[in-house]
């Protein structure tokens, strides 16, 4: 991808363990300030992925204009774009000496999401979400920094404001999204629909 920067995150993601629980073992001012940083660089960030996407042969006219329309073209480049990998003996010595706490929880014998895939689910994660506020009034975001650190979204800014106290976490449903567009499970319309359902459903 030309001109594509890899995210920098605030802290050590470890692409061998599912996504939240790289929050489970940080300390309440980590994730302070991962959410603060989060939403300072979604601007910049988008503003990437659209030049990202318009220098991509086939689509140079993609709008991103945060309509639910503009979701269907995204999909399809999202699933040009898709990498799994395996891990190498340097990058498994690498993970386990700086997250030695999530050893437990790695799986080294998959092939799963290349760390530049899950860059790209954050950024598209954050152009949904600007997708959902700009169309969606009532919604807005919410930082999870209390209770159980079992909770899937802990640590991390959500979507609320949906009915069923219901919460839409962008990185996490591209992660969903990524695997379920690179088995053909989903269809290249799948963000459209995703963002259909939630609007439909879980909005008064």
């Amino acid at each position: 991808m030309e001109n594509y920067q890899i995210i920098s995150f605030p802290f050590y993601i470890n692409r061998a363990v599912g996504y939240e629980d790289n929050f489970i073992f940080k300390k309440k001012k980590e994730l302070e300030i991962f959410c603060k940083w989060y939403i300072d660089s979604l601007f910049e960030r988008v503003k990437m992925l659209k030049k990202t996407i318009n220098t991509t042969p086939g689509f140079e006219n993609w709008k991103g204009d945060y309509s639910p329309e503009s979701l269907i073209m995204l999909t399809s480049w999202f699933k040009k774009n898709i990498k799994i990998s395996s891990f190498s003996k340097n990058e498994i010595k690498e993970l386990k000496e700086k997250t030695p706490e999530l050893i437990p929880y790695m799986e080294l014998n998959l092939e799963l999401l290349t760390f530049e895939t899950v860059s790209l689910t954050v950024d598209i994660g954050m152009y949904i979400a600007e997708v959902f506020f700009r169309n969606n009034a009532q919604l807005q975001w919410h930082f999870v920094l209390k209770g159980t650190k079992n909770y899937i979204f802990y640590g991390r800014p959500v979507i609320q404001g949906f009915i069923k106290n219901m919460r839409f976490e962008p990185t996490h449903m591209m992660m969903v999204q990524a695997y379920g567009l690179l088995d053909n499970t989903f269809g290249e319309d799948s963000l459209k629909k995703l963002y259909d359902i939630w609007v439909g459903d879980y909005l008064d």
